[in-house]
């Protein structure tokens, strides 16, 4: 050791601009006996520099990479400043940057001589190592903005993808623009190489890709989603700062309700001259399922005078469309906090207000089964949505729609006066309803109905049925209306 500390040729500086950090480092030197060769100080990146004039060195950086401290978008302008320091260095250093994540090593604008994979602890990180002369240096694009030459270079296959982007804003625009529609559906997978769903929310823009067939290399299926953002924001004029991309895949548990990042960008978008919160970032969905459009107007026609029940609410945009309608009451149950909060948020925007609008924090299944032993006044209407599955520790049980829909219309029926009206929705495609139901209760399908045009192509939406009591009026009702109606007797 002393001999190599003898031949060190060079002093060692460290920065930071944490000065906590700064203190833990300074006693790891000290106690390694290094004060003479490691000196450490409390610096920003901002304005720094690391190299006296004629001077050669190297220059390591080890900055964050989003998974502890933030979204990567929120890294960028850290990444742009250390570009610039790394810049100023001078011909004679190199530069060496570990990162996790490339969007953010294209952010240092510089090209890269060698790259290395390696492991940061249990993270994938890459090691850039770079040639600090002008040749090697770019302008970073600045993502506020359009790329002016989005198009050039484009493969056939993105090309294509661009035609068809057209193609279908050309298709909907009359309809948009006749029915103000501001939210909709633009894409969904119309291309096979090109496996998303891009949604328009104002100005701004969702994409959902879907999780490529394992036959697909990983790179290529970057490669895929990089082009379709890029054509979509050439297209649409909107710059990618305003697309959020996520990955769709089956949700296990409370996934459906974690956070995906911590933005708290909510914005405020418009549909039939309502207002609605969104955030296209936090969660894995944004707060406005835009295949229930003609659903919830069809809610809100039917919901004058009425008592409605919303169950598995979400955020609670069925039950502002009953609320708009003139309903009586309307009773909202989801098992997040956080959605029911978000709901009732979503009145407030609409000036709907009033001890006549509940919000319960419950799991679905258990408060319906709480509701059929107490004495509650019945429902005119019921808007049931449930998940396709869940596991999450707040329920007694797992659910899976296919196999707990009987039980859980039958609990609904219970709970719905004998011309009251139960819209029963799901989006599990393979769903089939038991046969037995349809003896008992009048079941129509009216998907046909409630899919507005922005979703007649789509792979990805849902299913609805209209259910209600066999008529009272009917000249020979079936066992199933019978034993419903002689429930009521009783439960009256």
């Amino acid at each position: 050791r002393a001999r190599g500390l003898e031949s060190l040729g060079c002093r060692i500086r460290g920065f930071d601009a944490d000065p906590k950090v700064i203190a833990v480092a300074e006693g790891n030197i000290r106690r390694a006996g290094l004060g003479n060769h490691i000196e450490v100080s409390q610096r920003s990146i901002e304005g720094l520099t690391v190299a006296e004039p004629d001077s050669a060195g190297l220059l390591v950086c080890n900055p964050p990479y989003g998974e502890r401290l933030g979204d990567v978008d929120a890294l960028k302008p850290l990444y742009r400043q250390l570009g610039k320091t790394l810049k100023s260095a001078g011909e004679q250093w190199r530069g060496a940057v570990i990162t996790s994540e490339k969007e953010l090593a294209r952010e240092l604008g510089i090209r890269a001589q060698k790259t290395y994979k390696l492991f940061n602890g249990a993270l994938e990180c890459d090691l850039y190592i770079f040639e600090l002369s002008e040749g090697q240096f770019f302008t970073p694009f600045d993502p506020e903005k359009v790329a002016p030459d989005w198009d050039k270079g484009l493969r056939d296959s993105a090309r294509m993808l661009a035609n068809r982007l057209r193609k279908n804003q050309q298709r909907l625009k009359s309809w948009r623009i006749q029915n103000e529609i501001s939210s909709y559906r633009l894409y969904d997978a119309d291309l096979p190489e090109y496996s998303a769903a891009i949604d328009i929310y104002g100005d701004q823009v969702h994409v959902q890709e879907y999780a490529p067939p394992k036959t697909i290399p990983d790179k290529v299926a970057e490669r895929h989603l990089a082009e379709l953002v890029r054509v979509a924001s050439g297209v649409l004029q909107i710059p990618q700062t305003r697309i959020s991309v996520k990955a769709r895949q089956r949700q296990k548990g409370q996934s459906q309700y974690q956070r995906l990042s911590r933005s708290r960008d909510f914005f405020v978008v418009t549909e039939g001259g309502l207002k609605f919160r969104v955030n296209l970032r936090d969660y894995l969905d944004t707060g406005l399922f835009l295949d229930h459009r003609k659903t919830r107007d069809l809610v809100r026609k039917a919901s004058a005078g009425k008592r409605v029940l919303n169950l598995f609410g979400y955020t609670g945009s069925v039950s502002v469309y009953a609320a708009a309608g003139g309903a009586h009451s309307v009773t909202t149950v989801d098992m997040s906090k956080t959605y029911l909060d978000w709901a009732k948020s979503n009145f407030s925007l609409n000036g709907l207000q009033g001890n006549h609008f509940e919000f319960v924090q419950a799991d679905c299944l258990q408060w319906l089964e709480a509701m059929l032993q107490s004495r509650v006044k019945p429902y005119d209407m019921i808007f049931l949505d449930p998940p396709t599955f869940s596991n999450s520790k707040r329920m007694e049980q797992v659910f899976d729609v296919q196999r707990d829909h009987d039980k859980l219309i039958r609990a609904c029926m219970m709970l719905l006066k004998p011309d009251g009206q139960l819209l029963f929705s799901n989006n599990f495609h393979k769903f089939k309803m038991d046969p037995d139901l349809r003896e008992q209760y009048r079941i129509q399908e009216i998907t046909a109905r409630t899919l507005p045009p922005d979703f007649a192509k789509s792979r990805n939406h849902h299913r609805c049925w209209e259910i209600r009591h066999e008529a009272a009026e009917a000249s020979e009702p079936d066992a199933g209306a019978s034993r419903t109606a002689a429930i009521w007797q009783g439960r009256k």
